[in-house]
């Protein structure tokens, strides 16, 4: 039922709309976002095979999101919004390091031939690194489906499920006046079911529903080239010493994005990831109030000027994650299915 063969690729054909119309109206920022999104097409454009793999899964992930960041950062150019852009620079940050890491075995490969222009790199050592390539990109589509698992267990946990579908607390308040008056004031009218048998049946169809997400996710775990990679989380796991990033697949020291940093000598780029992070997590003032002399006021939207930078920034940190999706594209969708 879940067999990722039985499964095929729909690649909705977006290349197909007036890009370049687009792009000769729009200026600025705008119009290199726009370009870069242009671009980022014609990669799926020559796609022929849709089959379905996990490195498949995993490349197709990775242009989706760096694509979705940049149709949020063309929404937050529209209203200059700083928030926006900023969470987005942090996904889109991350994303780029996990390509990185993704096609650091190439890296290497040409960092070495520069190094002396007298090595060789024979077809065989050639064919290996884009090998080690397709080997990172599983590990990815297996570190994705561990945590799309723990996500449906939570979801499934009966203390979510009891504090989800739990009738008691709405009736507490349907049955106060004031409480009812208060909650109609600050939320609104209490349009919630209270009926029991009612809950029941929705309840049961929540958790057949993400019970058969979670049962896909187990089986596309057993895949054979993720069954290395759920085993390694699973060891890791077992380690009380930190989370599990992508990046403590390949090197158990580097638990965090700082660390990653340090591991290829930018370190330095923290503090913008970090920004991001203090958004998300409600741990900033400064990123959200002006305080200029004795003043201070709620800062919503930047400047044109810093919002062009932002959007300039996202496009070109895009840009770099679907350069190393194409160097790697037909290594990936080209390649002969070996596993049975």
């Amino acid at each position: 039922m879940f067999n990722v063969k039985d499964f095929t690729f729909i690649i909705p054909p977006l290349w197909e709309k007036d890009w370049n119309g687009a792009i000769s109206k729009a200026k600025g920022a705008d119009r290199d976002l726009l370009i870069c999104q242009a671009q980022a097409l014609s990669m799926l454009k020559d796609i022929n095979n849709f089959k379905v793999t996990p490195e498949r899964i995993a490349w197709l992930s990775m242009w989706t999101k760096a694509f979705a960041a940049l149709e949020g950062a063309k929404a937050a150019l529209g209203i200059n919004s700083q928030y926006i852009f900023k969470i987005i620079q942090r996904v889109s940050f991350e994303g780029c390091l996990h390509a990185e890491l993704i096609f650091e075995p190439l890296s290497n490969m040409y960092r070495m031939k520069q190094s002396n222009k007298k090595v060789i790199i024979s077809k065989w050592f050639e064919s290996g690194t884009y090998n080690q390539i397709i080997i990172r990109l599983q590990a990815y589509a297996a570190w994705c489906f561990w945590n799309d698992k723990l996500f449906y267990e939570e979801l499934l946990d009966s203390r979510t499920l009891h504090g989800i579908w739990d009738p008691e607390p709405a009736k507490q308040i349907l049955n106060d006046p004031d409480m009812l008056s208060v909650h109609k004031k600050i939320y609104g009218p209490l349009d919630i079911e209270t009926n029991k048998a009612e809950l029941k049946e929705s309840r049961l169809k929540m958790e057949e529903f993400y019970r058969e997400k979670l049962k896909r996710t187990e089986v596309w775990l057993e895949y054979p080239s993720l069954v290395q990679w759920k085993k390694k989380i699973e060891e890791l796991r077992k380690k009380p010493d930190g989370p599990i990033t992508f990046f403590t697949l390949f090197d158990e020291s580097v638990k965090s994005v700082p660390k990653r940093l340090c591991s290829v000598d930018l370190r330095f780029a923290y503090a913008s990831y970090m920004e991001g992070s203090m958004l998300i997590h409600g741990s900033t003032i400064d990123q959200l109030m002006q305080i200029d002399e004795k003043k201070i006021f709620p800062s919503f939207i930047g400047s044109e000027e810093t919002s062009e930078s932002s959007a300039a920034q996202i496009s070109s940190t895009c840009n770099k994650i679907f350069v190393l999706l194409y160097i790697f594209r037909n290594s990936v969708w080209n390649l002969q299915d070996n596993e049975e």
